[in-house]
């Protein structure tokens, strides 16, 4: 009965985490810090931290569409998890048939262990923009 009673409090916590909250709990699990994943994702480590304050002090945070999958890979998550990270950013992959969509879903849903690198391959080969070719701004003081 116990058991029961933390499954259905862990569902009902994980509706209603943040994207924040969900990336910190996977950052954790793989004991990883922000510098390292970033380093390991080929992100500016800014990014992370700017998401993880801004949806902290609940104002709206940008999260670029890519954002989740490339920090999905980089923590090596299953893919129902980095699909939960999409979730909780506001996204989905649902338009099968959409070449983009598609491509995504195929790098996400690979069994094999992937690097950020070979995702960008991919996505070039299909066409498409490297999984890290968002943009953001970067504050001067901290590009020097």
């Amino acid at each position: 009965m116990n058991t029961l009673v933390n499954s259905t409090e862990l569902k009902m916590h994980r509706r209603r985490m943040r994207f924040s909250e969900a990336l910190k709990y996977y950052m954790h699990e793989a004991n990883i810090s922000t510098d390292k994943l970033a380093s390991k994702c080929g992100i500016n480590p800014y990014l992370i931290r700017k998401v993880l304050v801004t949806d902290d002090n609940r104002r709206s945070a940008y999260i670029p569409f890519t954002l989740p999958i490339v920090l999905g890979i980089g923590l090596e998550l299953a893919p129902s998890d980095i699909h939960f990270l999409l979730g909780k950013a506001g996204y989905t992959l649902s338009n099968p048939g959409e070449p983009y969509n598609d491509t995504l879903t195929s790098i996400i849903e690979s069994p094999y262990p992937k690097t950020i690198g070979e995702c960008n391959s991919i996505m070039e080969r299909a066409g498409h923009h490297q999984l890290t070719a968002f943009e953001i701004q970067i504050p001067e003081e901290l590009n020097k």
